[in-house]
């Protein structure tokens, strides 16, 4: 793509994952015992989030500035952040909730067979490269 564009500005912006999805797609699923797990296959390695909210002013701020951000990708986030440290801070202030890591793997996942399941896999097996 970069060698078609010519004299062409351009610049590629990457999207982090979404925290708004932890309230629909991602929700935490509450087991017997009354603890929440999350189901976020990242093994470990940090993951570059922010509410898609802020996405917008980020993003029109790249496209409007291209004297500064042309012929680049760039990434944005609010934050980066393991599946473990946001389990720490949803226990901090959803107290007495308890949030688990569920510790799965992108391909464990691939496996569930819901709809979207292989491709959000890969997309977590993309999150854990960056």
């Amino acid at each position: 793509m970069i060698e078609k564009a010519g004299s062409m500005i351009w610049n590629s912006v990457r999207m982090p994952a979404y925290f708004n999805n932890f309230l629909t797609a991602m929700q935490p699923k509450k087991l017997d015992d009354g603890s929440y797990v999350l189901a976020v296959p990242m093994e470990g390695k940090p993951m570059y989030a922010m509410d898609v909210g802020d996405l917008g002013g980020c993003a029109a701020s790249i496209f409007n500035e291209p004297e500064n951000y042309g012929g680049k990708i760039i990434g944005v986030a609010t934050d980066c952040i393991t599946t473990e440290q946001l389990c720490d801070a949803l226990n901090k202030v959803l107290a007495p909730r308890v949030f688990k890591d569920a510790k799965q793997t992108a391909d464990q996942m691939a496996k569930f067979g819901f709809p979207g399941a292989e491709e959000m896999a890969s997309m977590f097996k993309l999150y854990q490269k960056e």
